[in-house]
């Protein structure tokens, strides 16, 4: 093979080779301040709830059936990652949080900005939107990055492109093929591994079976691509160890020197024009002087985020969208079942759909139910952080060993409570009275009133052997 007889379509006058340039993905970290530990402290409640929840009606429910409001805004819930964090997505942007003891070497905060969202809102927009609306109030303002992939939409195919023809002091080197039909084609070329490389990739193919297709079309249809013409993505994913060795630290300085950033990307992965040096000098240190290939310096020189920056969205403009189930979510999922009854010979009536859906309402009524008797019982159980003297069956009474181990019970009590704080004690006695109003409210019976007050009874005498005052205890 003459490395330097390439045929290529690049001999084209590149000068109006359409591009669009932009930021394909943001993620970085939020340093997080005094009231992040309340605040998740709510948000883990808001998720153990739900389970709760399903689990009381019997149902086998998916981390992501639970939706969580974070500043009144509705996230799904996604699950707990290796790292420590719980994960939560909108239609715009991904959020995990932690523990402070957990991971103490990373932030407890990691925001994950994708294309839907940058493209939709615009990226500073949706800054503005995570950073000053939905994580308001539990940040210190400061924004350490950890990844930007900086990339440029093209109109061209490069096809015609091989490892020979790239530049760099990166020894990685990959292609990805896939079949269509009988054809089998190179869809990405990647370079380098983290934290920097290079992908270039058939962006039509990638978008083809993508929620996002139509949103990108769009973007491309504005910018003056067609889509009816080769477009390409060529998209530099940089990485904080990276991004630190040119002084860049927070989400401000990559927006501020991305466009430099992106250009010494451009040089440090390089696709030369194999017809401008000679073949001997191809396989020597030489071939560091060939020329670059002109669409490759095109794509360089129009690197610009000034009309990327323009697409902006006030605030209250941006719309929240509710991630709880409806008809019309469910709706292909029903349709789908009944065709493949109709497959399978069989053609469901109105009358039985009827009683398939009085049948569910039936299970449901009754889920509800049992669910309600369980928490009415376990009012009575496990209600605080210190132990009790009794115990109740499913009829809300004593029951008879609990009676003839009373004294021995009471006495036991009295010995463990002294291990309680005074605030232990009290919230056992406010939770109590609150308990005993709704049960008498129910028409309890009176056993288990009176030996209810016996428990009330034994705490607030441990309280005045203290010698705190009935006035701090308001009970009776």
């Amino acid at each position: 093979m003459v490395l330097n007889k390439v045929e290529h379509t690049d001999n084209l006058v590149v000068d109006n080779v359409p591009t669009a340039s932009g930021i394909d993905t943001l993620y970085y970290f939020a340093e997080s301040n005094s009231e992040y530990e309340e605040f998740l402290i709510e948000l883990l409640s808001q998720i153990e709830k739900q389970r709760e929840r399903f689990k009381s009606l019997g149902h086998q429910y998916q981390d992501n059936e639970i939706v969580v409001l974070i500043n009144d805004i509705e996230f799904v819930y996604t699950g707990s990652g290796r790292d420590g964090f719980e994960w939560f997505k909108s239609e715009y942007v991904r959020l995990g949080f932690k523990d402070r003891e957990k991971n103490k070497n990373l932030h407890n905060i990691r925001v994950q900005l994708d294309a839907i969202g940058i493209y939709t809102i615009g990226i500073k927009s949706l800054l503005e939107y995570v950073n000053t609306k939905i994580l308001d109030n539990i940040t210190t303002g400061h924004f350490p990055i950890t990844r930007v992939d900086l990339n440029s939409f093209v109109q061209h195919d490069f096809k015609y492109v091989h490892e020979d023809m790239w530049v760099s002091k990166k020894q990685s080197y990959d292609e990805i093929y896939k079949t269509h039909g009988k054809i089998r084609k190179r869809e990405t070329i990647t370079i380098g591994k983290s934290p920097f490389k290079l992908r270039v990739y058939d962006k039509l193919a990638e978008l083809a079976h993508s929620k996002k297709k139509e949103l990108m079309h769009n973007y491309f249809g504005i910018n003056g691509l067609d889509i009816e013409k080769p477009i390409s993505n060529v998209e530099f994913e940089m990485h904080r160890e990276f991004l630190k060795e040119y002084g860049i630290d927070t989400v401000d300085d990559v927006l501020n020197r991305s466009v430099v950033l992106f250009n010494h990307a451009m040089d440090a992965i390089r696709l030369i024009d194999l017809n401008s040096i000679k073949e001997e000098q191809l396989k020597s240190s030489n071939r560091n002087r060939a020329l670059t290939l002109p669409i490759w310096e095109h794509i360089k020189q129009r690197y610009s985020l000034d009309e990327f920056f323009q697409t902006e969205t006030p605030l209250n403009k941006i719309e929240s969208i509710s991630y709880h189930i409806t008809l019309e979510d469910m709706q292909p999922k029903i349709v789908r079942i009944l065709k493949r009854l109709k497959v399978h010979g069989v053609t469901p009536t109105i009358s039985f759909l009827s009683d398939c859906l009085r049948y569910a309402n039936e299970q449901y009524e009754n889920s509800i139910y049992f669910a309600k008797q369980d928490e009415d019982t376990n009012e009575f159980k496990a209600v605080s952080d210190i132990p009790v003297i009794y115990e109740y069956d499913e009829e809300y009474s004593l029951t008879q060993r609990d009676k003839s181990e009373l004294l021995r019970a009471r006495r036991e009590f009295a010995i463990s409570v002294k291990e309680y704080s005074d605030e232990q004690i009290t919230n056992r006695l406010s939770n109590l009275e609150s308990i005993l109003n709704r049960a008498e409210e129910r028409g309890r019976n009176e056993s288990t009133l009176t030996y209810a007050y016996e428990e009330m009874f034994a705490l607030r005498v441990e309280l005045n052997n203290r010698d705190i005052s009935d006035s701090e205890i308001d009970v009776f």
